[in-house]
Order: C-alpha cells, then structure tokens, then sequence
C-alpha cells in the first residue's frame, strides 16, 4: 500500500522508520492513501492535530479524521509518537482492504483508572520568557535583549489575553573614520477580552499601551473593539476559515518628535476591514488575509494590506509555493519633522515616508524518478 505523507511539519523519517508496512512515495497522485496533518495550537500551549486520511485511486472516495491534542510540556519525542501511533490507526480501514489483512493485528492496553482533579488555575496560564542574541567580528557588533509576561485563559467561548514586554536592540559599526551606532527600544503591555456569541459570530475588545523611538512614539494608548463574522463554522478551522472583521480603533500617541503635520500629541478614530482566508487541503494550501484601515474623517489617511501565503500541488511532481505581502501606506502620522541623516536612512534608525511596502518570495521544485521513499539512511546527516 502507497502513502503520501502531507506533513511539512512533521519528522518524516520517523513516520518511515516506525510505520515499516507501507511503502512512502513522493506525490499524493501516486499514493493509495493521502496522509494530510494540520495543527491549530491549544489554549494550554499544546497543539491539536487533525489528522485526515483520504484514500485515492483504489480507495477513492474512502475517508478517515482523527485528532490527537498534545501538551505544552510534551517532548518532540512523546509528540512525534503520538502523531505516529493516530497515523497508525488511520491507515488500519485501509490497510485491512489489502494483501496485508493477514498479518495485522489489534491489540488493546488497558488503561490505569483515570484521575480527576480540579483545575485551581481555572484554565489560566502564565508565561515568563526572555531572550538574548549577540554576533559580532572586529569592525561590527549587534545585541538584541527581550523580554515578555503573559497570562492568557481560553476556554471553548471566551479568551482573556494580557502581556507586558520590553525590547533593545543596538548594531554598532566601526571602519575607522566612520563609527555609528544604531539602537532601538520599546516597552509596552496589551489586553484583549474575546467573547464567542455562536459558532458563526464574535466580539472583542482590547487596549494597549507602549512606546516606540523607531516610530517617533513616546506613548501611544490604543483602545479596540470589534466584531466578527466567520462564514464557515468555527468547528472547521484546522481545514478552512473565512472570517470578516471589523474593528473600531481609538488612538492616542505622544510624539517624541514634533511631527510632519506640526503634532507632539494627538488623538486618532479609524475603522478597519479585514477578510482573512486559510484552506488546507489535498491540492495544497492556500492562507492570507487583506485589510483597509481608515482615518474616521479622513478617508485619504488610509492604508490597504495584502498578505497571501500559497502551497500547490500543480501535477504530478511539480509543486510551488509563494508568499507576498503589499501595503499601500497614506497613514504615516508619526513621521518626524525634518530630514533624515544618512546615518538614519541606511541604518533604518527611523521610519522613513513611503506610499508602499511589499516584500515577495516565489519558488518552484520538480520530481521525478523512484517513486518510493520509505529509506532512512542518517549517514551524515540529512
């Protein structure tokens, strides 16, 4: 029996090496069974896996869904087995329609008697993380420092998000007559409250305040509430969502720098709009979303974004993938009076005026030969 393993994610040599009666191959047009796995993460910090098995060709029209939830505090090992042993029992309905009926066996372990206990955190969790990074040589260093708090509670209708975090980072360069040193820091901390109506409707509001010497903010105080609509079930999310939002957006921000429009402080109102799309599927993925965010009485002070992220099976063999991101900026109501020094401009000390952004990344693989892939050879590596 032919399997096409879907999992980009997931250690395929593993799967290879522990499920030793079937025979891998490299594209799902060649395979008896189409293996596809998608991950959604969990409110504890785990991940929930939707594992589908879709049978092709001489299984066409045969389908078996399993989920696996794993925990926060799982090994990769203890994930990967897990992942492996619901793979496993998908594949049996087929596998038992096969040459291979006679050698299989079931075998059940019984489980020790199950305890209960009583949650005392009542579904909260808090994390502490922070992180360091330095590189350097002789004419060059850069340092980076974080670090961030957060408690979130998630149950089945409702999230609370709450966070607080601080950030420096400096390069500093040094070719003898030119020494420069480019630093940036931020600190700030944000709140959102997520209430689900039904399956297909949610609200929420949210509020944040921080700093940022990159975008000329000595504060900005931001408070949010929204709406959303998704117009497929809510249940269906690990295999497709489509989700309209809006939001109302009150800002206040302190400027460090007297600004381009003659501001040191201000208050802003706008609406934003956002279509967001992910579908997963045997074909391929597709994922993205695009936005309008408007100033509430100016409509010219508006930027529109596009972000799409594309994997497709085109034909046997033959895949792509791409990812864009385009913004078309008429909001920069941050930007300081005055010109930029070329320090400034080549360094990126300070956001700069720009009617667009756009960043693009594109790639095609093609195929051929064995159709079968169930070696694993750890010789030097992979």
């Amino acid at each position: 029996m032919k399997v096409f393993l879907d999992c980009p994610d997931c250690d395929s040599s593993f799967f290879k090496s522990e499920i030793t009666y079937v025979d891998f191959v490299r594209d799902r047009r060649l395979a008896d069974v189409h293996v596809l796995i998608a991950h959604l993460p969990t409110a504890g910090g785990g991940r929930r896996y939707h594992i589908e098995c879709i049978g092709e060709g001489r299984f066409d029209g045969m389908r078996d869904t399993l989920e696996i939830v794993t925990d926060q505090t799982d090994s990769e090992d203890g994930i990967r087995r897990k992942t492996v042993h619901a793979v496993s029992l998908g594949l049996v309905r087929f596998s038992a329609r096969t040459s291979l009926a006679p050698e299989l066996t079931v075998a059940y372990a019984a489980p020790t008697a199950p305890i209960v206990t009583a949650d005392p955190w009542k579904h909260w969790i808090i994390q502490l993380s922070t992180s360091f990074w330095i590189n350097g040589e002789k004419d060059y260093h850069s340092l980076s420092l974080s670090s961030n708090l957060s408690a979130r509670r998630v149950t089945k209708m409702n999230k609370i998000k709450l966070s607080v975090w601080n950030e420096y980072s400096e390069s500093k360069f040094d070719y003898g007559f030119v020494k420069t040193l480019k630093a940036s820091r931020g600190n700030g901390g944000k709140s959102s409250f997520i209430h689900g109506v039904s399956e297909h409707w949610s609200t929420a509001v949210s509020g944040s305040l921080y700093d940022d010497s990159y975008s000329n903010k000595d504060a900005d105080v931001c408070l949010t509430a929204a709406i959303e609509y998704s117009i497929l079930p809510y249940s269906e999310c690990t295999r497709r969502q489509l989700r309209l939002d809006y939001r109302f957006v009150l800002d206040y921000a302190d400027y460090r720098e007297e600004t381009i429009y003659n501001k040191t402080v201000q208050w802003l109102q706008s609406n934003e709009y956002t279509v967001e799309v992910e579908f997963i599927q045997p074909w391929g993925s597709v994922s993205g979303w695009l936005s309008l965010s408007h100033d509430l009485h100016d409509f010219a002070r508006n930027r529109v974004e596009l972000y799409t992220d594309i994997s497709l099976r085109l034909v046997r063999g033959l895949a792509f993938e791409g990812s864009i991101l385009y913004s078309r900026i008429h909001d920069q109501l941050s930007l300081a009076k005055g010109d930029a020094s070329p320090e400034d401009v080549l360094l990126r000390r300070r956001e700069l005026e720009t009617n667009y952004s756009f960043w693009i990344t594109m790639g095609l693989s093609y195929s051929f030969g064995s159709i079968y892939s169930p070696i694993v050879n750890p010789r030097f590596g992979n």
